[in-house]
């Protein structure tokens, strides 16, 4: 099913008087840990070492994570477009996460000026890191 059968379906159910709610689930872009895991080319080896190194468990976006956030926010600017409404938004609390989301929906302070006017609405209230919905090693 498209974007827009989804949406023809919850439009029909809030006709019938339905209170739908939609749950998108976004991962976070590439970070350096996905590139450092992906040259070290060992899972036991990334899980039982690398991967829990500081530099890891938290680790920000690298450059082609920052592209994938830019290009996910175009995305959802055509999907606001075409209806996509979105009233909250939590993420992980991991810098990955947050940036990933402040990138793609505009929030973070350099791209407050870019043009997504469909998710001004978001604001800090609107927008949360939420402690259990990062992952546990």
């Amino acid at each position: 099913p498209s974007f827009k059968d989804l949406q023809e379906k919850v439009k029909a159910m809030r006709a019938k008087g339905d209170d739908v709610k939609v749950l998108y689930l976004l991962r976070h872009a590439e970070g350096y840990h996905n590139e450092a895991e992906k040259e070290i080319n060992d899972h036991d080896t990334w899980w039982k070492d690398e991967g829990l190194k500081d530099k890891y468990i938290d680790a920000d976006l690298n450059p082609a994570g920052v592209k994938q956030s830019e290009d996910l926010s175009s995305r959802l600017s055509t999907s606001a477009e075409l209806g996509l409404h979105v009233d909250h938004l939590l993420t992980s609390p991991l810098r990955r996460a947050v940036r990933t989301a402040g990138i793609a929906f505009n929030l973070t302070e350099d791209r407050r000026s870019a043009a997504l006017p469909h998710y001004s609405s978001l604001s800090s209230k609107k927008a949360l890191a939420v402690e259990l919905a990062r992952e546990t090693l």
